[in-house]
């Protein structure tokens, strides 16, 4: 089984991100394999959502991430993709957790806002600086 894994770096012992759209690295792992491919999504960012239909094509199964908005949960989902949760723990660590059934697997989204549902007045400017974990519920000053 093929499995994608949003991580903060290019190894397995790399935490699993917090966010699916700002990992800045994507593994797919071959669990029979443990063959690691690695993606670069830093030079993606803006067209991450295109990486999920293409990793469905390729094989992948199930996608590990620590949150997941609505939309990309709804393009895993209607490719018959699942998304497993893991906080706080290596990729190593959240594959073995899947291998043993102890990873959540979603049947909604984590988070309420994709990441470009921004319907607080910011137009352009959006560098990796802007903190996205931090902010939604709460309306902005503008002045």
């Amino acid at each position: 089984m093929k499995v994608l894994v949003a991580a903060q770096g290019t190894t397995l012992d790399s935490p699993v991100a917090k966010r699916f759209g700002h990992a800045p690295y994507y593994l797919v792992v071959d669990l029979d394999s443990m063959q690691v491919q690695v993606i670069d999504n830093t030079k993606y960012h803006d067209e991450t959502h295109a990486i999920i239909p293409q990793m469905a094509e390729t094989g992948v199964e199930v996608f590990i991430t620590g949150n997941i908005g609505p939309y990309a949960f709804e393009l895993t989902h209607s490719l018959g993709l699942q998304v497993a949760l893991a906080r706080k723990m290596s990729a190593k660590e959240a594959l073995d957790k899947l291998q043993r059934s102890e990873l959540e697997v979603l049947v909604a989204p984590t988070l309420k806002h994709s990441i470009h549902d921004h319907a607080h007045g910011h137009e352009r400017g959006h560098g990796r600086e802007h903190d996205h974990e931090r902010g939604h519920g709460r309306e902005h000053d503008h002045h």
